[in-house]
C-alpha cells in the first residue's frame, strides 16, 4: 500500500490548479489558495482531507502569520507551512482585514509548498482588459462615482500583486501611469492614496523577497 509520501506524489502530478485571476493593470494571471483547494477537490480522492490552520509569530521585531496545509489520507497526514509578514497597521484596513489579507497569502504559499506548484514566475496576460473594467464600472456608476471606481481598479492591481516582479511590472505599467494621473486630476486626496498604497506594498513585497 501506497505510504503518504508516495500519494502526495500522485496528487502533485495530476492536480491542475491554473492560474484564473486576471490583474488587469499588471498584464498577467494568479492563482489564490482558494482555487488551489478547489482544484483538489476536483480530484474527488477517497478518505481524504486537506485542512487549513493559521497562528502568528514575531520573529525579531516582526510579525509573521504561519499557515500549515495538513493533507490526510487514510489517517496519515503530512503538512507544510507558508508565511506572510503581518503588518501591524495599513492605511484604510482595518485589523481583521490586515490578518485576512496576510492569512490569504500564508495559505497559498503553503498549499504552493504542499502540492509542488511553482508560483514564483509571473504569467503575461497579453489581453487589455482596461475596456471590461471600465464597463463594469459604467455598470456600477448609479453606485458609486468614475473616480471612485477607477480608484478602486487601481487598488484592487495593486492588493492582487504577490511578489516584488508583480509589483513592478503594475507601478511601470503605462495605462495605470494615466489612470493614476486622471484620478489624481479629479481628485488630488484619493491619488495621493493610491500612490501610498503602491510605494507600500513594493516596499512590504521587496522585505518579503529579500527574506
Amino acid at each position: 500500500m501506497p505510504n503518504i509520501s508516495e500519494k502526495l506524489g500522485e496528487i502533485q502530478l495530476s492536480l491542475n490548479a491554473p492560474k484564473d485571476e486576471t490583474n488587469s493593470f499588471g498584464g498577467y494571471k494568479y492563482r489564490n489558495a482558494e482555487g488551489i483547494i478547489a482544484a483538489f477537490k476536483a480530484l474527488g480522492i477517497e478518505k481524504s482531507s486537506l485542512t487549513m490552520s493559521d497562528k502568528v509569530v514575531l520573529v525579531g521585531d516582526k510579525l509573521f502569520l504561519v499557515a500549515t496545509a495538513t493533507l490526510t489520507i487514510e489517517g496519515d497526514s503530512i503538512n507544510v507551512d507558508g508565511w506572510a509578514m503581518h503588518a501591524t497597521q495599513k492605511k484604510g484596513m482595518d485589523d481583521a482585514q490586515i490578518t485576512g489579507s496576510a492569512s490569504s497569502y500564508a495559505r497559498k504559499y503553503a498549499l504552493c509548498g504542499l502540492f509542488a506548484i511553482d508560483d514564483s514566475s509571473v504569467d503575461p496576460d497579453t489581453k487589455d482588459n482596461r475596456n471590461q473594467g471600465n464597463q463594469q464600472n459604467q455598470n456600477q456608476g448609479n453606485a458609486i462615482s468614475p473616480v471612485e471606481a477607477l480608484a478602486r481598479k487601481m487598488l484592487d492591481a495593486i492588493n492582487s500583486a504577490e511578489d516584488i516582479d508583480a509589483i513592478n511590472m503594475i507601478s511601470r505599467n503605462e495605462n495605470f501611469q494615466m489612470d493614476l494621473e486622471r484620478v489624481a486630476k479629479m481628485n488630488e486626496r484619493t491619488g495621493a492614496h493610491i500612490k501610498f498604497k503602491l510605494d507600500e506594498a513594493i516596499k512590504r513585497l521587496q522585505y518579503e523577497g529579500d527574506q
